[in-house]
């Protein structure tokens, strides 16, 4: 969601950028070099311990470099101040396998959060997009619970739509279909293809191990291999869409 004033996000580049877990691990990455480029969807690709799930913290500036640099439109974020980065870390939707949903807030105001710390809309719009983000996952039951009170199915599904709430410009989401019906899988991909189509998402990066939702969704395929990325095909997306109803 673009504040005012702010640069739209083109671009997100990886400039000799190392990482490790800490200063005596072996680095997971080294020297590594990438531009993540608008109008574009990838689908990160690697064997357990490859570094899927670092490598698309660091992409989201969730985790910082050992070494090097993560550029947005060519710009250091390592340079930047707090204040500097926020209009594009408003930018950025992530979804990560374990969520995060905050325990003692309800669904609705785990969703409904960064719109109102950030005083992003008026309070009655934003209720009104959490509630039409809610529809189109089938959580509308269940925004009145807590996560210990709903699935594990709920829950996934409450963590990959909050990724959308801000809709954002740059969508990063780790294994997002695990644990989700083929119909939220489907709402899923067909927004990312809307929204893509429409303009409004300029890169999205997706690990996973779904490869038929992976191949719907995204239009080029990159591996990680002895820490290096390797681009091994580009595809045009279709996304089909099943309208099975989900389960809770």
């Amino acid at each position: 969601m673009l504040v005012t004033g702010a640069q739209p996000i083109e671009a997100i580049s990886l400039e000799d950028m190392g990482y490790s877990f800490g200063p005596k691990v072996k680095p997971m990455f080294v020297g590594l070099n990438y531009e993540f480029k608008k109008g574009t969807s990838y689908w990160i690709k690697g064997g357990s311990g490859s570094g899927k799930s670092s490598l698309l913290k660091v992409i989201s500036v969730l985790a910082t470099p050992l070494g090097g640099d993560v550029l947005i439109n060519g710009q250091s974020t390592r340079a930047m101040t707090f204040e500097e980065f926020l209009p594009y870390r408003l930018q950025i939707g992530y979804s990560f396998e374990l969520g995060g949903l905050l325990s003692n807030k309800s669904l609705f105001e785990n969703l409904i959060l960064p719109l109102q710390y950030h005083k992003l809309m008026p309070e009655d719009e934003a209720k009104t997009w959490i509630e039409e983000l809610a529809t189109l996952f089938e959580l509308t039951e269940f925004l009145h619970s807590r996560p210990s009170q709903v699935s594990g199915s709920i829950k996934k599904a409450t963590v990959v739509a909050r990724a959308l709430v801000l809709q954002p410009r740059v969508l990063i989401l780790d294994e997002p279909t695990i644990g989700l019906s083929q119909s939220r899988k489907d709402t899923l991909g067909r927004l990312i293809h809307e929204w893509r189509e429409a303009g409004k998402l300029a890169v999205v990066v997706i690990a996973s191990d779904d490869v038929s939702f992976a191949r719907k969704a995204t239009t080029k395929t990159l591996e990680l291999k002895s820490q290096k990325i390797e681009e091994i095909e580009s595809v045009h997306s279709a996304f089909i869409v099943t309208h099975k109803k989900a389960s809770s």
